[in-house]
Parts: structure tokens; sequence; C-alpha cells
């Protein structure tokens, strides 16, 4: 029998975008540039299905190097069967990745005569995943062995800072301001919107965890001022029909991993960091010092931190606790300088443990390890000492 190909989901902002409008395919969003002209063309329109200026024709590209690039050379290396990547735009709803994604494994199988597909997910590849094994479950049979990286499958609270601060962990962008509202219209963000339990410590009395998805307990401007009202108005609406697509992603459109079959969840695994500070709770306070916002959320309190791969906390990585899972431990939480592992320094470095954690060596040699159907080894458990 032919060896299994493998497929490789990157996570969000893990692919160039680029305008194809004009034929120009000028570069909108790259994760190596730190100037754009044409930001702005990144946003959707109020459904989030499409461009917001029908002049913008924005498609996915290359994936990020930094990233990806030396993960695909080694499974290129280590198999002899063809390394695939899905390339799909992050800034959309899951559920309709994943319809794209169930299109492209069907090709793959097609050209290559496999009976199954191996996959490596990162980040929020694995809500794609998720999403798809949930709307076909032809599909689950026909998914080898399978390594979820950093999957946030209970969201994180970056995704809040980037819809009310702007800049953060989940989307590394240059321009905090504006992208904050830019990426208001992804609906791929809301449903990175953390929903484990504690996620928002909430002043107000009966708040639940469910609530989450409701835009009245959100950080909101209680004193408009010069604002024009009907246009903030208008932004609650988009945000809020946002926050409700998002409730029904989580309630009802991911697979349940721990209700498949013993022999099927074998074929899976969960590679999760630790040892980065990460945020993972968000204080809700009555209002800010100056008493014009409502619902104020504070980011930086201490006891909003707890560990992660400095993007995801263990609570959303560790959703499905009766799949096999595996822990990449990073030492000393960066304190340490290895000579030995300069490379991996540079690379937490540049990218951040999360965006970064599949260009490690470590994690490469588990990853190809679990797919080629090998038992986890105690070295797999030593910390990365950079």
């Amino acid at each position: 029998m032919a060896e299994a190909p493998v497929v490789l989901v990157h996570g969000i902002t893990g692919a160039n975008m680029l305008q194809t409008y004009d034929d120009s395919f000028d570069t909108v969003w790259s994760g190596t540039q730190k100037i754009f002209e044409s930001i702005w063309d990144l946003e959707l329109d109020p459904t989030g299905a499409v461009d917001r200026d029908p002049r913008d024709l924005i498609v996915p590209g290359r994936i990020e190097w930094l990233a990806y690039a030396e993960l695909l050379s080694r499974l290129r290396k280590d198999f002899q069967a063809p390394i695939y990547i899905f390339r799909y735009d992050w800034r959309r709803d899951n559920a309709a990745s994943a319809l794209r994604f169930g299109e492209f494994l069907d090709t793959v199988r097609l050209k290559t005569g496999a009976d199954n597909v191996r996959i490596v997910t990162h980040s929020m590849g694995a809500l794609v995943l998720g999403a798809l094994l949930k709307r076909r479950e032809d599909m689950i049979p026909r998914v080898g062995r399978c390594v979820m990286a950093a999957p946030p499958f209970l969201g994180a609270a970056e995704a809040v800072r980037a819809l009310i601060v702007g800049q953060s962990g989940i989307l590394p962008i240059n321009s905090s301001d504006a992208f904050r509202k830019i990426a208001r219209s992804f609906p791929s963000v809301y449903q990175l919107v953390p929903c484990y339990p504690g996620a928002f410590l909430h002043h107000l009395e009966g708040y639940r965890d469910s609530d989450v998805w409701d835009l009245g307990y959100w950080q909101r401007r209680v004193k408009f001022g010069t604002r024009d009202r009907t246009h903030y108005q208008k932004r609650q609406e988009i945000m809020q029909r946002h926050l409700t697509r998002a409730g029904e992603f989580h309630r009802s459109e991911i697979v349940d991993f721990d209700t498949l079959a013993a022999e099927t969840r074998a074929r899976f695994m969960v590679l999760y960091g630790t040892g980065e500070k990460t945020l993972e709770k968000i204080t809700v306070l009555p209002s800010n010092t100056a008493g014009d916002i409502a619902n104020f959320f504070k980011f930086d309190d201490p006891g909003n931190f707890g560990d992660g791969d400095g993007t995801v906390p263990l609570a959303s990585a560790k959703r499905f606790r009766r799949l096999f899972s595996h822990e990449i431990k990073l030492a000393n939480q960066r304190k340490w300088w290895n000579p030995f592992s300069w490379e991996d320094s540079l690379k937490i470095g540049l990218a951040g443990f999360h965006g970064g954690f599949l260009a490690l060596d470590k994690v490469q040699s588990v990853v190809v390890a679990f797919l080629k159907g090998q038992r986890p080894k105690p070295s797999w458990s030593d910390p990365i000492r950079e």
C-alpha cells in the first residue's frame, strides 16, 4: 500500500494575503513585513463573507516561511509520500474554510490514490479540521495519523486583546489601532474568543460563562462626545452578529474528539506548549478611571496570567481529555541561553513560542515520530532550553 500523503494546515496569519483584483498580486499582508500601504484591503464586509471593497479580491498566497518552511523540508526528507499545504483565508469563518478543506482532501486522495491522509495542523488549523470532521463524518476514517499543534480549541484571551486593543500575540500586526478595527470584521477572530470556564472575571452579578457571546457584557463606550452614534451602533451590530455566530460554532460545529471510538482517538495527538507566561483570564471592571467606558477589560492584572505557549492557555489546548496529548516545555520561561540551541532561541525570539512552534527542531521530531506510528519516548518530554 502506498504511503499516505501528509497535509499541513496553517494557523491564523499563517499565509500571506495577496491582492488579485488588478492582477498585481501585491502582498497585502505578510508576517515578515512591517509597513503595509494597503492593510485596509484586508477588511471584510458586514457579513464577513467577502472583501469590503468590490475592487478588492484578496486570496491566500505563500505560507509564512519562518513558521513552516523548516517543518515542510523535514517532512519531505523523512517521507516518500507527497507533502501538501492547505492554504485558506484565515480571516473567514472556520466552518467555510472547513468545507474547502474537505474538497482539498478529496483532491489529494484522488491524486494519490491513498485511502487516508496524515494531517498536521497548527493553531487555528485545528478548528478548521474539527469543523470538517463534524460536517463530514465520512472524513473521520480518512484521517490517518494526525498531530494538532498548539490548538486553541476553546479560544485564547489574546483574541479579545486583538479586538479591543489591536496588536496581540494571536494577530501580530504592525498597526494596533488600524488592525483592531479591521479585525472586528473577521469571523475567525471571534471564533478564537476564549470560552473556557472563568475566561472572564466579570463584575456583574449573574454573569455566566456562556454570556461571552453577548456583546452587552463586553467593553463599550458610554460617552459618545463628537463620535458618530450611528456608526458606533452599526459597528456594535456587526460585532454582535459575529459573536453570535462564534457561539454557534463552538456549541455545535466542532467534532467532540472525546466521543470518538478509542481506535480512532489513537490516531490523533495534541501537541501543546508550556513554560511561557500566557494571558488566560480577563478582568472586567465596572468602568475605567475616566468613567467613559463600561465593562472595562483589564488585561494586565497579575492574576490574569497562567501557563501555556504564550498565546494558547492550557485550558484551551487540553479541551479534549481523552485524546492523547504531549507537552512541549520551554525551560525557565526564556531565561536560558544555551549555545547549542541558538537557532531555536532565534526562532522563538522572532515568531514567539506559539507562532514558531512548528519551526522548533524538537517539535518537528515529535511530529515526524508520531506520523510514523511511534509511541512517546521519555526524551520527548525534555524541556526546550533556549
